[in-house]
C-alpha cells in the first residue's frame, strides 16, 4: 500500500527568519501550535540534526492530552527543515517508521511561502492531518505578522 502525504502551501506576512523562529523557539511555538479548543502545555526542542523535539497539548473540549515528538533530520535555517513526527498512540504505518514532516521557506515579495509536505501517513489519515493544517498554518500567519509590543 502506498503512503500517504500530504502539502500545503501557504504565504506568510512576515521573512523566513520570523517564520523559522516561530518553528524553533520553544516560548513561540508554545504561543501559536494549537488553535481552536486546543492548546500546547510544553514545547521541548534540541534544533540540530539528530536532535529530539516534544509537544504536549490538550486537544478537544474535554482537554485530551496529546503528544507529538520526533527527532530532527535536517536544520537549515532559515530555509528548511526535516523532522520525524509521532503522534503518541496513533500507529506506524510505514514498515515502523514515523511520518516525515519538511518545511520549505522561501523568500517571497509579501513574505515568506511555505511550503509544508507530511508524508509516510498512515493509510486513511490524510484528510485528519490535511484538516489539521489547515487549522494551525493560519494559527502560524497570525503570530508572526502581528504586531511588535511598544518599545520593542
Amino acid at each position: 500500500m502506498a503512503d500517504v502525504s500530504v502539502q500545503r502551501e501557504y504565504l506568510l506576512a512576515a521573512p523566513p527568519q520570523a517564520v523559522f523562529d516561530a518553528w524553533t523557539d520553544p516560548a513561540a511555538l508554545l504561543q501559536w501550535w494549537c488553535p481552536g479548543p486546543a492548546r500546547a502545555t510544553h514545547v521541548a526542542l534540541d534544533v540540530r540534526a539528530g536532535g529530539r523535539y516534544e509537544i504536549r497539548m490538550t486537544a478537544g473540549p474535554r482537554g485530551v492530552p496529546q503528544v507529538v515528538s520526533g527527532e530532527y533530520v535536517t536544520v537549515e535555517p532559515p530555509h528548511r527543515l526535516v523532522m520525524t513526527w509521532q503522534a503518541e498512540g496513533t500507529p506506524h504505518d510505514n514498515a515502523g517508521l514515523p511520518s516525515l514532516l519538511s518545511l520549505e521557506l522561501h523568500a517571497h515579495p509579501q513574505g515568506t511561502r511555505l511550503l509544508l509536505t507530511h508524508e509516510r501517513l498512515p493509510a486513511g489519515s490524510g484528510a485528519s492531518y490535511s484538516g489539521g493544517w489547515a487549522e494551525v498554518l493560519p494559527a502560524l500567519a497570525r503570530f508572526v505578522h502581528r504586531p511588535l509590543p511598544p518599545g520593542a
